[in-house]
Parts: C-alpha cells; sequence; structure tokens
C-alpha cells in the first residue's frame, strides 16, 4: 500500500506549490481523504467544503472544487485498488427462506389426565378442549411406547368431541405429515379421528369407514385406504403429503400411496372424534397427536410407532 499512498502524495502536491499549505493523505476503507489547509475535501469523488481562514497572504477563499484531485486525477488502479478493499455488508442476509421445522410443529401428548383442557406442547397453535363428555383413561401405551403416556381421550361415540389449536399449522395440500394412536371401540361405522379443515370444503381427515382406514377429503371422498387390525385395539395411524405422493401408515409401516394432494386450503380448524362437532362421531380413544410440516420419512414413522423419542 506504501507505493500507491507515494502516487496520491504527488498528485496532492503537484495542486500545492504553496510552501505554508500542508498536505495529508488519509487511507481508509471508503477511498481517499485530502485535507488542505483547513479544507476536508475527496472522500470516494464526494466533495465537502469547510472555508479557510483569510491570512495576509491569501485575498481570499480558493475554489475548492478545482484546487483539489478529483477521480479524474486518481490512476485507474489506485480505484481499481481501493475497490478492492470494500468490506461486504455484513448485515446483508444471505437466506432468507424460513426454514423447516424438523420436530412437531404442534404435539398434543394428551397426558393432562383431568379437566377439559390440554396443551400443544409446542406452545404453537393454542390450547385444545375436550367438549360434550368426552373423558379422559389411564392407557397402558406406556408400557408399549417406552415413554411417559399416563392417560388418553375417550369418546362414546353420540356427540361428544374435542377441538384442537389451529394456529399455524400448514395449508392442506402443502407437504405435512399427522400421526395419532386410535383404539375404536368399532369399526365399520363411518368415523373421524382427527379432521383439518378450512371450515368450508377443504379439508383432510382421517378415520375408519367399513372395516378400513381412510383417509378423506372435505368432501367425504376417499384417497387412502386399508384394512383395519380390528377393534379394541390400540393402533399407530399415520398420513403424510410430501408434495407429490399421499401416503397412509399403520403401527409405523407404510400401507398406501396415491398421487393425489388433500384438497387445497387454509386449515383454520381442527376436530377430533368428529366431523366438525356435527357428524362422524368416533367411539373410542385417541392418544399423542403429533403434526408435522413436512413429509416424514418411513423410519421416521416407524420411530415414532414404536415410541422412540
Amino acid at each position: 500500500m506504501s507505493n500507491v499512498g507515494t502516487v496520491a502524495v504527488k498528485i496532492a502536491a503537484q495542486r500545492h506549490d504553496d510552501p505554508d499549505v500542508d498536505t495529508v493523505v488519509v487511507w481508509g476503507r471508503c477511498g481517499v481523504s485530502v485535507l488542505c489547509a483547513g479544507i476536508v475535501a475527496v472522500t470516494a469523488g464526494c466533495v465537502d467544503l469547510a472555508a479557510p481562514a483569510a491570512t495576509e497572504n491569501d485575498a481570499g477563499p480558493r475554489d475548492a472544487a478545482t484546487d483539489l484531485p478529483g477521480n479524474d486525477d486518481v490512476p485507474q488502479d489506485l480505484s481499481e485498488d481501493l475497490a478492492a478493499d470494500l468490506p461486504v455488508n455484513p448485515e446483508a442476509p444471505a437466506d432468507v427462506t424460513t426454514p423447516v421445522v424438523k420436530g412437531p410443529i404442534a404435539y398434543w401428548p394428551l397426558d393432562e389426565a383431568r379437566g377439559t383442557r390440554f396443551e400443544d406442547r409446542t406452545g404453537r397453535t393454542g390450547s385444545g378442549w375436550a367438549l360434550n363428555g368426552a373423558a379422559w383413561i389411564s392407557t397402558d401405551l406406556a408400557a408399549n411406547l417406552g415413554t411417559e403416556n399416563r392417560a388418553a381421550l375417550r369418546f362414546r361415540g353420540g356427540s361428544d368431541y374435542a377441538i384442537l389449536g389451529a394456529a399455524g399449522l400448514p395449508s392442506n395440500g402443502a407437504p405435512l405429515t399427522i400421526t395419532l394412536w386410535v383404539n375404536a371401540a368399532a369399526t365399520t361405522v363411518p368415523q373421524i379421528f382427527i379432521q383439518l379443515t378450512d371450515g368450508l370444503r377443504a379439508g383432510l381427515a382421517l378415520g375408519v369407514r367399513g372395516d378400513n382406514l381412510v383417509a378423506v377429503d372435505g368432501q367425504n371422498q376417499i384417497l387412502l385406504s386399508v384394512p383395519t387390525t380390528g377393534a379394541g385395539q390400540w393402533q399407530h395411524v399415520g398420513f403424510s403429503y410430501d408434495g407429490a405422493f399421499s401416503h397412509l401408515f399403520v403401527d409405523g409401516e407404510m400401507k398406501a400411496m396415491v398421487r393425489t394432494p388433500p384438497p387445497l386450503g387454509a386449515v383454520l380448524e381442527v376436530w377430533l372424534a368428529s366431523a366438525r362437532g356435527r357428524s362422524s362421531f368416533f367411539a373410542g380413544s385417541i392418544d399423542d397427536i403429533r403434526i408435522y410440516e413436512r413429509a416424514l420419512g418411513d423410519v421416521e414413522i416407524a420411530d415414532i410407532a414404536a415410541g422412540a423419542p
């Protein structure tokens, strides 16, 4: 950098043959600043004038715009050298894409065991409520899962149901995964385990129909169907959509796949054990509900079904 400094000093000196004028070259990341007899000027071509004090040898202030070296006076190699020395803005974000959450964006363990209110353990979607007589039961799932699992919600299949928080859940038609444990008292009557809907016609629901586990759309049309393992026993049910294919899982194994997305629409309501609290009431128990904003792989769903943390 010393050679470049010498060139700049010579340029400034050629402009000031007055021995009383001091010339200082100041180096910085923004360019060259030349301080001449009280005049502060020239930083990357920008001129800021401060009038010098008059002296008996000076008839008046110099024209700083013509008296100081401008961009044309700086050698091309000097300008290029300074430009190369400019820092990149460290505050500029490299990527503003919102990252996908790896874990569940909603998780209801249903371990409260009392009261009508239960919580999403992630804290994202808000509280859930057990309504019209939905009751808590103790469960033997703790032995199956190898984790703490003290309770589950039981529904009679008449008019009782539960509602869940829906804030921040992915829209139907976006990649997602839903998993839950169910124990159906009967499997021949159409029943809904869980339903995600926009409150109108777009939606996705998991349930049973004619001894089959099914995934249905908002118009009650079947997207996927696989035989159930029977009534009166716990089953782990999972559904995923990866942006192209829908998958239905039973007890950690993928049982069906189709190139059909859930109907598009925002998720504004989440219902348990009924279709919007009006029909398809479920008789049985539900536990450990998880929703992800991505399609889990086969191994991940098998781990959840096996109780892996």
